[in-house]
């Protein structure tokens, strides 16, 4: 069967420089050639935008949009004037400020192999100021250049809870529109972007709901990397202005959704933090946000008897089994959770998280991608494992644990598994976060045995809670 085609669609206005830079990237794509195409859609640009366009050569084929321009730069309309003159079966969205690797396109195009109904939202990674080399550019290889980057700050809750979006009830929070992609027909069928949206605003939070009520799934990839050039953005202020105004239009669009409703209260006491100075930590507010995306709408979610931590380097298809295996167990489903750590997140051939978030299981199936890039690293292992685990990743047990573990990162392992026994007999003296290496089948009553070993008061709840700061007032 052959490559469904691919329609990269990038609106712009007076961008000419970066714009160059990203079409640079888009050559080298390990995705044949002739299966996508590049969209341009200017939005009255009045720099070099069209002359640099009328003197790029590149292999795969670019259409180039003219859109006057109006009061603003209508992001929604460009983009909807895009999807209009696309050719793909697949479309696929970034911004004229995002630069990707060779296996961009492909790493998008797996997930909708796998899956039929989806939108895959790439990860977009903050560059410092640097310049980077245009060949580099054309082959892919500019990642070696990059020293450092940031998440995009939609994304840090996942990072804190789960990077598996099949766990969220309101998926479509991380949905931006500078890194994701679709199937044409079914963004049709949900409707454009609302072109009410002009200039910075929340038009693929509302696209991405009206997705997710059309029924399609959610998913994540760190593999389908975009990364922002540097460049001077809008002021914080003007942003949070702009977004309030968003969001008051989407809640008056969709009135009493419970998922806009929750979304609207997180990003409400999102922009206090940034507003005002607050005594809770990023890591806490993205902790609490992780965990409220997760339980929606409905009562709070049951901690689980037992955490089953997994670290899959290049073992997709043997984790796949193990999965299936675990799914076969006699304790109850809702009653233990599996953190995956992958850390062959690099690697070309692996597709572990295509495999985990197009899957579905019984129990709640948490996932953290890494770039180790090595088999054996139980250090980092347990430190992301346990902080994933436990509920409340900001309480002091588990910061001295962590703080712990940043120390012994050279000294003996022996050490540092001291370290874990000590924690683990403080919260509950007994393991509750176990650790397994993959392997093809594991026993139907693995986890009741562990169950059994443990003493009768074992259990996550002796752990403190996280209490949330009152709210100063409304943005």
């Amino acid at each position: 069967m052959g490559e469904p085609s691919v329609s990269v669609i990038i609106p712009t206005h007076n961008r000419a420089v970066w714009l160059r830079q990203i079409l640079l990237s888009l050559e080298g794509q390990s995705f044949p050639t002739g299966s996508y195409e590049v969209v341009v859609v200017d939005n009255g640009s009045t720099d070099e935008t069209a002359v640099m366009l009328d003197n790029l050569s590149q292999p795969y084929h670019l259409s180039h949009l003219y859109l006057p321009k109006k009061d603003s730069f209508e992001a929604a309309a460009a983009r909807n004037a895009g999807v209009r003159a696309s050719r793909g079966e697949i479309l696929l969205f970034i911004d004229s400020d995002i630069v990707v690797d060779k296996r961009f396109i492909e790493n998008h195009v797996a997930f909708h192999r796998a899956a039929k109904r989806v939108c895959v939202v790439g990860t977009v990674l903050y560059l410092p100021e640097q310049k980077l080399d245009e060949q580099m550019l054309r082959d892919g290889s500019f990642v070696k250049q990059i020293t450092a980057s940031t998440p995009d700050p939609l994304e840090t809750p996942l990072f804190c809870f789960s990077e598996n979006l099949a766990q969220y009830q309101v998926p479509w929070f991380v949905c931006h529109s500078g890194n994701f992609s679709v199937d044409k027909t079914l963004l049709e069928e949900a409707g454009l972007f609302d072109e009410w949206h002009k200039t910075w605003s929340i038009e693929d939070l509302e696209l991405a709901y009206r997705l997710h009520r059309h029924g399609l799934r959610f998913v994540f990839s760190k593999r389908a990397a975009g990364y922002h050039l540097y460049h001077d953005t809008v002021a914080r202020l003007e942003k949070l202005d702009s977004v309030h105004q968003g969001l008051v239009y989407m809640e008056a669009k969709h009135p009493g959704d419970p998922g806009i409703g929750l979304w609207g209260e997180l990003w409400r006491y999102e922009s206090e933090l940034l507003r005002y100075e607050n005594t809770m930590t990023t890591w806490q507010f993205d902790a609490w946000k992780g965990r409220r995306l997760h339980e929606g709408a409905k009562a709070p979610a049951p901690i689980p008897d037992l955490s089953l931590v997994i670290y899959a380097y290049n073992r997709r298809d043997t984790l796949k089994s193990m999965l299936a295996s675990l799914a076969e167990q006699t304790w109850p489903a809702d009653r233990f959770e599996v953190i995956v750590v992958n850390g062959s997140i690099a690697s070309a051939g692996d597709d572990t998280e295509v495999m985990i978030q197009t899957g579905d299981m019984p129990f709640r199936l948490r996932y953290f991608a890494t770039d180790w890039q090595d088999q054996v690293n139980d250090i980092k292992v347990k430190r992301v494992g346990i902080k994933l685990a436990l509920k409340q990743e900001d309480a002091p047990e588990v910061r001295q644990l962590l703080e712990r573990y940043d120390r012994s990162l050279e000294r003996r392992e022996a050490e540092l598994k001291r370290g874990l026994v000590e924690f683990a007999q403080r919260v509950a003296d007994a393991d509750l976060i176990k650790f397994l290496d993959p392997r093809p089948q594991v026993r139907p009553d693995l986890v009741e045995n562990m169950m059994a070993s443990l003493p009768l008061d074992a259990s996550f709840t002796t752990l403190p809670t996280l209490s949330i700061p009152a709210q100063r007032g409304q943005p």
